[in-house]
């Protein structure tokens, strides 16, 4: 090879490595980016998962009392928290679904709180230091 074509490929190799390393940092940013948002949307996941808790334990959505969604400010993150009343028949044991929903709160890496109310009902709160994601209240009365 002469010396003009080694330089030629000597510049050639130098583009080469400096474009994988564009498409490096780019695809570096897309999966921090992908995580953010993911991290957005951590309450809708979490209601999912928590429909699919109460189907797999027999709760029909003929039990749900009540349910809606509050549109809550956190800074200036916009997040969405998720309520529901429930209905939980005589022959369901709460410590079955309890179990699962601090299985479910620990996957989510958040916290689970669980209150006995006054009329015998149970509020289960998922939540975090900023945020509260869902209530959940499980009663023997049908409202």
């Amino acid at each position: 090879m002469t010396k003009k074509q080694k330089k030629q490929s000597s510049v050639i190799v130098k583009v080469y490595i400096f474009i994988l390393f564009v498409c490096g940092i780019i695809l570096g940013l897309s999966f921090i980016s992908t995580d953010k948002n993911n991290q957005n949307f951590i309450e809708q996941k979490l209601d999912n998962d928590l429909v699919t808790i109460l189907v797999a334990n027999d709760i029909e959505q003929g039990d749900v009392i009540a349910q809606y969604i509050k549109e809550s400010k956190n800074g200036n993150q916009i997040y969405n928290q998720y309520y529901k009343n429930i209905y939980l028949p005589n022959n369901k044991k709460i410590a079955n679904i309890e179990l699962q929903l601090k299985i479910l709160a620990r996957n989510f890496k958040i916290n689970i709180s669980k209150n006995v109310e006054p009329d015998k009902s149970y509020k289960y709160i998922f939540y975090d230091k900023n945020k509260t994601y869902s209530t959940v209240v499980f009663t023997r009365i049908k409202g």
